[in-house]
C-alpha cells in the first residue's frame, strides 16, 4: 500500500469534581475526523493578502475554499501547494502557484494557553510551511507592533531545520533584533512531529515533540517588547517561494506538495479533578488496510494534557475471527503512547477495551467494536494480442482500479497498445491505494528467432548469449545502457556488427539507448 494506514485509538479525559487543582484543560480542537472541506465553524480561508504578496514577495496566490487547496481526508487536514496559474481578482495578478492559508480568527481566539499541532511537512525547494499565531484585534497596531508567535516554520531548502520565533515592535527580523531558535529534527516531511507552544502572562515557551526549544520571557517594559497580553488566533499555511522560502529557488518538479495535519488542540488552565471524576474515554479505529500489511494500533494516554498514571490504565485489544476471540498482548509504550502491532485477518473485528482505575473499587470501562476491513489480495492477469495487452482483475481489491506498465504512470485504461518487443511488467492499484504483485509477460514477434527481443519495425534489438544485437542501426551510432534508477553503466559507439556485450552486467532490468530510441531489457 502506498500510504501508511494507522489505526488510532485516541483516549481523552473529561471531568467534573468536588476537589480540584489548576491544570491544562482542552478548550478547542479539530481532530479532522470528517471528510470534505475544513469545518467552517472553526476555519476560514485567508486570501486578502494576495493583494500585497503577503509582505514577503511570495510566489503563490492563496485561494478560497472553492479551489480545494485545503480539505480533510483520512483523518488529516491537507493543505496542498500546486503549480497552476491562478488570477486573483483583488489585484488582477496571475501567479503560477496556488496554496491555502487557514485561520481561526473570530472562531478561535485565545488569551494564554497551550497549542499543539501534529503535522507532516512538505518537501522540495521553495516550500515554506508554517504554524503560527497573530493578534486578533491588533490593539497595538499593525505588524509587528501587535506581535507574532511562530510555533513552527520550515524553509524546505534546509529540510531538517525547524524555526521558532517571536516578532514584536522591538524584536523582529526587519530591524535585525529577531528572537528565536532553530533546531534540527528527523525528516519532518517523512516523520510526524508535534509542534507546540505554552503562553501565559510571564513567558512564551516553544516545544518540538515535548522538548523545549525556545523561551521568551516578559521583560515588563512596554507593548513594544511584550504585546502578548491580548487574544491571538492560529494560522496554518504552505507558502511558495518568497524572500525566505525562495532563497534557493523553486523546484517545479516536486509539485504538488502537501502539509498534513493530524490534529490541532488548544488548552487553557482550569480546574481538573483529583478525585470523584466522571471519566469518559473515547476510542476510534480506521476501517481499511491492504492485504499482507501490518497495522499499528496507537493509544494516546495523554488525556487533556497530563499523562494518565500508567499503573491505573488498563488497555486490551481483542481480535475476533469466526466467532473466536484472542487478546493481543504485545502492547508497548513509547513517548507517552501505547502501541500494539497486529497482522489483521480479513473481516476480523477488533474490539478495544480501555479502563482507567481511579481507585480499587471505582473503575469505568468503555468498549467499542470496530470492523477493520482487510482488502482481499488483488489477483490479476494479462491477455496479450501481438503488440497490445489487456489487464483484468478477477479477484480482490476495491474498484476502481488503475494500471501501470513498466514502472511508468498509473492510468485508468486497462489496455496498452503498440508495445515494444521484450519483457514487460504490470501492476494494479485499487481505490484504497493497495497495489498488486508484479505480473510479467513477453511481447515476441511472430517470426522472431531469439528468445528475447525488443523494438519495432525500424529498429530491432535481440539478446542472445550475453550480447545485444541491434538491427537497422548504423555502425558508429552512439549507445548507452542505464540502470532502472537512471545511472549510466555502459556507453560507446556501435561496431560493424551493431552488437553490444552485456556480459559484465549483473542480472536485472536495464534500458538500452540507441540514438534517440530507448529499449528496456532484462539481463538474466
Amino acid at each position: 500500500m502506498n500510504k501508511k494506514v494507522l489505526a488510532a485509538l485516541a483516549v481523552s479525559l473529561l471531568s467534573v469534581n468536588t476537589f480540584a487543582k489548576q491544570d491544562w484543560q482542552l478548550v478547542w480542537n479539530d481532530e479532522f475526523d470528517y471528510q470534505g472541506a475544513p469545518d467552517d465553524s472553526k476555519w476560514s480561508f485567508d486570501t486578502q493578502g494576495n493583494n500585497w504578496d503577503w509582505g514577503n514577495d511570495e510566489a503563490q496566490n492563496y485561494t478560497p475554499k472553492e479551489n480545494k487547496n485545503a480539505w480533510v481526508e483520512d483523518g488529516n487536514l491537507i493543505i496542498e501547494a500546486r503549480k497552476e496559474p491562478y488570477r486573483w481578482y483583488g489585484d488582477g495578478q496571475t501567479k503560477e502557484y496556488t496554496s491555502a492559508r487557514l485561520r481561526t480568527l473570530g472562531k478561535g481566539d485565545w488569551l494564554y494557553g497551550k497549542v499543539e499541532v501534529r503535522a507532516l511537512l512538505p518537501k522540495g525547494n521553495g516550500m515554506w510551511p508554517a504554524i503560527w499565531m497573530l493578534a486578533s484585534e491588533e490593539k497595538y497596531g499593525g505588524w509587528p507592533k501587535s506581535g507574532e508567535l511562530d510555533i513552527m516554520e520550515n524553509v524546505v531548502y534546509d529540510p531538517n531545520k525547524i524555526h521558532c520565533n517571536i516578532h514584536t515592535g522591538a524584536y523582529n527580523h526587519s530591524i535585525g533584533t529577531n528572537k528565536g531558535n532553530t533546531v534540527s529534527t528527523s525528516l519532518p516531511s517523512e516523520n510526524w512531529h508535534v509542534y507546540s507552544m505554552e503562553w501565559d502572562a510571564e513567558k512564551v515557551i516553544f516545544f518540538l515533540d515535548g522538548e523545549q526549544v525556545f523561551r521568551f520571557d516578559n521583560e515588563h517594559k512596554t507593548s513594544q517588547e511584550w504585546p502578548y497580553d491580548q487574544k491571538f488566533h492560529l494560522l496554518l499555511n504552505v507558502a511558495v517561494g518568497g524572500e525566505w522560502g525562495g532563497t534557493m529557488g523553486i523546484d517545479n518538479s516536486v509539485f504538488p506538495q502537501r502539509m498534513l495535519v493530524d490534529y490541532v488542540r488548544v488548552y487553557q488552565m482550569g480546574e481538573v479533578l483529583e478525585k470523584d471524576a466522571d471519566l469518559q474515554l473515547n476510542t476510534s479505529l480506521t476501517d481499511a488496510i491492504c492485504y499482507g500489511e501490518m497495522t499499528n494500533l496507537e493509544i494516546d494516554t495523554a488525556g487533556t494534557g497530563k499523562p494518565l498514571e500508567p499503573s491505573k490504565l488498563v488497555i486490551t485489544v481483542n481480535e475476533k475471527v469466526n466467532g473466536e476471540t484472542r487478546t493481543i498482548e504485545n502492547l508497548y509504550s513509547e513517548n507517552g503512547k501505547l502501541y500494539a502491532t497486529v497482522a489483521p485477518i480479513a473481516d476480523a473485528e477488533y474490539t478495544t477495551v480501555v479502563s482507567y482505575r481511579k481507585g480499587e473499587e471505582n473503575e469505568q470501562v468503555v468498549t467499542k467494536e470496530n470492523t477493520l476491513k482487510v482488502v482481499p489480495q488483488i489477483l490479476a492477469d494479462v491477455k496479450v494480442d501481438e503488440q497490445q495487452v489487456e489487464v483484468f482483475v478477477f479477484e480482490g481489491g476495491s474498484q476502481p482500479f488503475e494500471y501501470v506498465l513498466d514502472y511508468d504512470n498509473f492510468q485508468t485504461d486497462s489496455y496498452f497498445y503498440n508495445l515494444s518487443y521484450g519483457k514487460h511488467v504490470i501492476y494494479v492499484k485499487d481505490a484504497l491505494g493497495c497495489v498488486s504483485n508484479t505480473y510479467e509477460f513477453d511481447i515476441v514477434p511472430k517470426n522472431g528467432t531469439h528468445s528475447e527481443v525488443v523494438g519495432n519495425s525500424s529498429c530491432m534489438v535481440y539478446q542472445s548469449a550475453g550480447t545485444l544485437y541491434i538491427e537497422n542501426a548504423a555502425a558508429g551510432t552512439s549507445y548507452s545502457i542505464v540502470s532502472a534508477n537512471g545511472s549510466t553503466l555502459l556507453s560507446g559507439k556501435l561496431d560493424a556488427a551493431a552488437s553490444v556485450s552485456v556480459a559484465s552486467l549483473s542480472c536485472g532490468y536495464y534500458i538500452l539507448l540507441v540514438g534517440d530510441k530507448s529499449f528496456p531489457f532484462v539481463k538474466e
